[in-house]
């Protein structure tokens, strides 16, 4: 959890894994249902400051972990891998689904909470060795508010690992066959690259969308605020006078085309997936990696029917990021 431009800047590893353990350690322990509660957070350095409820944190070498799995939050950038590193790190198996289908900025984007499930009880644990178990939260956008304050001391990155969850959750509201799904599009841009043929084509084949967009990057305006990295990058079309205007949190949020006249009409918008792609070798350009003068292409591809229903638009729509425009499906 973090800003995306300060976490490539360091080697995520350590912090999931500790995480897991943590919420590992309380899982063993109690139920949460058991405890009564009387802070909201309880941080310590060395896992000495955590109420006695918690116990020791519990040794893969040692003990038997098999009743767990660990569950990827959301199958977009390095958050993708970190639950696979983790479950190497513990010895535990990863659920082939995720709470999203995709990567959103905000921990009330989680499908689960979307649906009801109780925000809480979540942990973090930074590079520094500090670790947070937060015990309760009203809302799922105050868990977002309160790990994100904490995120921000911890230098902008770390483990984060939410409330349990059981296997009929995931069935029901989480989104299916994501490692799965993740494989086979990186096969067929890999079988692309090694066939020189291209790359945005492959991609369609396998999944529903269209290019919105072939042209170059002539500004970028990035900021880091509030452990976010947001800011808009323009793209020039090289098949007309248009200009493509992306503004994005961490991930792409609106897509709008301007043009010559002076006119302009949103062409794409969140839950969609607006995907900004190297023209040139077809690797995916992150937000923290657009630059001046790179080549791209821009395609949309659709999300998972679970985000087109009323409670899902209300939270990963474009009006929850503040814009006043309707959501369009791909047709």
């Amino acid at each position: 959890m973090g800003a995306p431009a300060v976490i490539f800047e360091q080697l995520v590893a350590w912090e999931p894994s500790e995480a897991a353990r943590v919420m590992l350690a309380y899982l063993k322990k109690t139920s949460p249902k058991d405890i009564e509660i009387n802070e909201q957070i309880v941080e310590t350095e060395d896992f000495r400051g955590i109420p006695t409820f918690v116990g020791e944190l519990p040794d893969p070498e040692k003990e038997d972990l098999s009743d767990f799995a660990l569950f990827c939050a959301e199958i977009g950038g390095c958050n993708s891998l970190e639950p696979l590193s983790a479950a190497a790190k513990l010895g535990l198996v990863v659920i082939d689904a995720d709470g999203m289908g995709r990567a959103f900025p905000e921990l009330q984007m989680f499908l689960p909470f979307v649906h009801g499930l109780e925000p809480f009880t979540a942990t973090l644990a930074s590079v520094d060795h500090r670790r947070s178990l937060i015990l309760t939260a009203a809302t799922a956008k105050k868990l977002e508010d309160t790990c994100r304050n904490i995120i921000m001391e911890m230098g902008c990155a770390g483990g984060l690992c939410l409330t349990p969850i059981t296997g009929e959750i995931i069935k029901k509201h989480c989104c299916q066959k994501s490692y799965t799904k993740a494989r086979r599009l990186g096969h067929q841009i890999l079988t692309a690259r090694k066939n020189l043929t291209d790359i945005v084509e492959a991609i369609l084949s396998v999944e529903k969308g269209f290019v919105i967009c072939k042209g170059k990057i002539i500004d970028v305006l990035r900021k880091t605020e509030g452990a976010f990295n947001r800011g808009e990058v323009i793209i020039q079309d090289f098949n007309s006078s248009d200009t493509l205007l992306i503004e994005f949190q961490n991930e792409n949020i609106i897509a709008t085309t301007n043009k010559e006249d002076g006119t302009k009409h949103v062409t794409a918008t969140v839950p969609n997936m607006i995907c900004i792609i190297d023209s040139v070798n077809g690797d995916p350009v992150l937000t923290e990696n657009l630059r001046y003068g790179l080549r791209v292409t821009v395609i949309v591809l659709d999300i998972d029917s679970l985000w087109k229903t009323e409670k899902g638009l209300a939270v990963t729509g474009p009006k929850a990021f503040g814009y006043d425009v309707e959501f369009q499906p791909i047709s």
